[in-house]
């Protein structure tokens, strides 16, 4: 197989096991959903991040290219 050709089929796994992994996670949030098996244990925890919303600055800010 040719390396580009291996690289985009790994994208591709990659882009579907995220999509698996966060469908899996969104069950693990609801009540009573069983976090542990035979094998492994999920922890659930939440976590606060602050997020940085560039379009809520001004417009005198966000038109200057001092500030890029």
């Amino acid at each position: 197989m040719h390396p580009v050709d291996e690289y985009a089929q790994l994208k591709q796994q990659i882009l579907r096991l995220q999509a698996r992994a966060e469908q899996l996670r969104d069950g693990f949030l609801q009540p009573h959903a069983r976090l542990r098996s035979n094998q492994a244990e999920i922890t659930v925890r939440m976590q606060l991040r602050k997020l940085f919303l560039k379009d809520r600055l001004p417009v005198e800010i966000l038109h200057n290219p001092a500030y890029w």
